[in-house]
């Protein structure tokens, strides 16, 4: 542990000053926990609690003490209790308010660069910390409360460390500091790996879309390809009846010319007039057929822009989750 030298300090004695403690009693639900199945008070009132603290309050002490505690409910999943969720700090918050309440001792000290010998605030302790202090020939586990640097034309010519100022036997905040700390990369690491879930799942579905953009993109080729054939096949027959870079209506002229021939001599049709028109009628159901397909490519292809937009914006996510439990480990 880390030594610090003090040449004095102040020794400040606390006597006991409540005998019950109070306060709010605040309750966090899961998302899981449905709003109608979550107690309520009318008229915005909260719930609130009692407590004695087991001691007498001492001679002009205060009776009562406000502590407030909050619950947060476990989270619960088809396999059961979700872990490292549910949290209570009213055995916590109690246990405070008894240590800071009872009669009890605390030691305060500020120590400057001449205590500190070759330790180096910021990098060999911070606050928070938890140090050994001789003082009065003793070793006294203390807090490190506060660090100031002194300085003089933007140099640090000191350091003014302050320890102590709490209880000495009360470890409660610090206690209830690591555990905060605790569930903090929990949660995070729960977000992480929902995040990497549904950045995996996005991933899967832009796979998916990119796999039915390439069908429909097959189809479409397929479908030009057979209004190409059917294309060029009324192209031959309207060379045949009306000439090479003849157009619809030539070709229309001259199978009217062609069938009042035929009528007039009393002779059948023959099959060049309904092949023509069963090839005309075959391109533009085959047209048709490869409108709905272009159709059915872009809504594909857009699709399949949207699922890559969402598993980019998944990964991003993942990669700030990532950060985010970096940082609090």
């Amino acid at each position: 542990m880390i030594r610090l030298v003090a040449t004095d300090g102040e020794l400040t004695v606390v006597r006991r000053l409540a005998g019950y403690a109070y306060g709010q009693w605040s309750v966090d639900w899961p998302e899981s926990v449905p709003e109608e199945q979550r107690p309520k008070l009318a008229d915005d009132r909260e719930h609130g609690y009692v407590h004695r603290l087991g001691t007498g309050s001492g001679r002009m002490g205060r009776r009562f003490v406000r502590a407030d505690v909050s619950v947060t409910a476990a989270e619960y999943d088809k396999n059961g209790r979700v872990p490292h969720t549910g949290y209570s700090n009213v055995e916590d918050v109690l246990d405070a308010a008894v240590a800071q309440t009872d009669e009890d001792a605390l030691v305060e000290r500020a120590i400057t660069r001449d205590g500190l010998g070759v330790l180096r605030p910021g990098v060999d302790f911070r606050v928070g910390d938890l140090v050994e202090v001789m003082i009065w020939g003793c070793a006294v586990p203390l807090p490190v409360t506060a660090i100031e640097a002194v300085t003089e034309a933007g140099a640090v010519v000191d350091w003014r460390v302050t320890v102590g100022g709490q209880v000495v036997s009360d470890d409660v905040e610090r206690k209830r500091a690591n555990a905060d700390l605790e569930r903090a990369v929990w949660g995070e690491r729960r977000e992480r790996l929902k995040v990497a879930r549904e950045a995996s799942e996005a991933k899967a579905a832009a796979a998916a879309a990119d796999r039915r953009a390439g069908d429909a993109q097959s189809s479409a080729d397929a479908a030009q390809s057979s209004a190409d054939q059917a294309g060029q096949g009324v192209q031959n027959l309207q060379e045949i009846l009306a000439g090479k870079n003849a157009t619809a209506q030539d070709v229309t002229d001259q199978l009217a010319a062609l069938n009042a021939q035929l009528q007039a001599r009393d002779e059948p049709t023959g099959p060049l007039i309904p092949a023509y028109i069963a090839a005309n009628t075959k391109r533009w159901e085959l047209q048709e057929k490869l409108d709905k397909q272009q159709d059915a490519l872009a809504e594909a292809n857009r699709k399949a822009s949207k699922a890559n937009a969402v598993a980019i914006k998944a990964q991003q996510d993942l990669a700030l989750a990532e950060k985010r439990e970096n940082r609090l480990r």
